[in-house]
């Protein structure tokens, strides 16, 4: 039997994804609700996919997804999130996830990802959604490609509204670290006010 860990901060998503998962003959080996206990769970139990959330507790999902593939973890990994943007699609993917499904709307797809991804197979419906959509490259979009996996981070806590020491709280790191990564993003995205990077990141759906 195919055995399932689950990476979500929600409960609600989690028990969604175990009801699926074991409804469909696979047994759930754990959960978590943080990127922390996930990396000690996986580094000395088996699972053969991996579904995670991005917006989880330190490290995120996306740096979760890279710390497993760089210690070689070799099962499947399937994000799922309550984005469904194309720069996250992407970014989830180049970190080493073999899926994507959006939580809004898309759960019914979670039996055939999960067939897919123990197959072997890649599952990025949404990827091809966002494709679609945004055949042209949008400027706001190649801003978004030149923030690193952490400054993204950095750049959605602000935007929701978290003091700089409260984000350096979070992520483990000093307030100076915080200030650079702000200063950082503002200097790449072109931008001179907190305003304007809080409303840039409004617009792409990062708060």
């Amino acid at each position: 039997m195919s055995k399932i860990f689950i990476v979500d901060d929600h409960p609600v998503s989690q028990l969604a994804v175990q009801v699926v998962a074991t409804g469909n003959g696979y047994e759930v080996v754990g959960s978590c609700d943080n990127g922390r206990d996930a990396l000690i769970f996986l580094r000395s139990n088996h699972a053969d996919l991996v579904v995670i959330d991005i917006d989880i507790p330190p490290p995120n999902g996306l740096e979760v997804i890279t710390r497993l593939r760089q210690d070689g973890f070799p099962g499947g990994i399937l994000v799922l999130t309550a984005h469904n943007d194309r720069h996250f699609i992407d970014r989830a993917r180049t970190a080493g996830a073999n899926g994507f499904i959006s939580k809004n709307n898309h759960l019914d797809q979670l039996a055939d990802a999960f067939k897919a991804v123990m197959n072997g197979y890649d599952f990025f419906p949404q990827r091809q959604a966002a494709s679609v959509m945004t055949a042209e490259p949008q400027p706001e979009q190649e801003l978004l490609s030149l923030l690193s996996n952490r400054e993204l981070q950095v750049l959605g806590y602000i935007a929701r509204g978290d003091m700089l020491v409260d984000i350096a709280e979070k992520l483990h790191v000093s307030n100076k670290s915080i200030s650079t990564y702000k200063r950082r993003i503002m200097t790449k995205l072109g931008m001179s006010k907190t305003l304007e990077m809080i409303e840039f990141a409004k617009r792409n759906h990062l708060a």
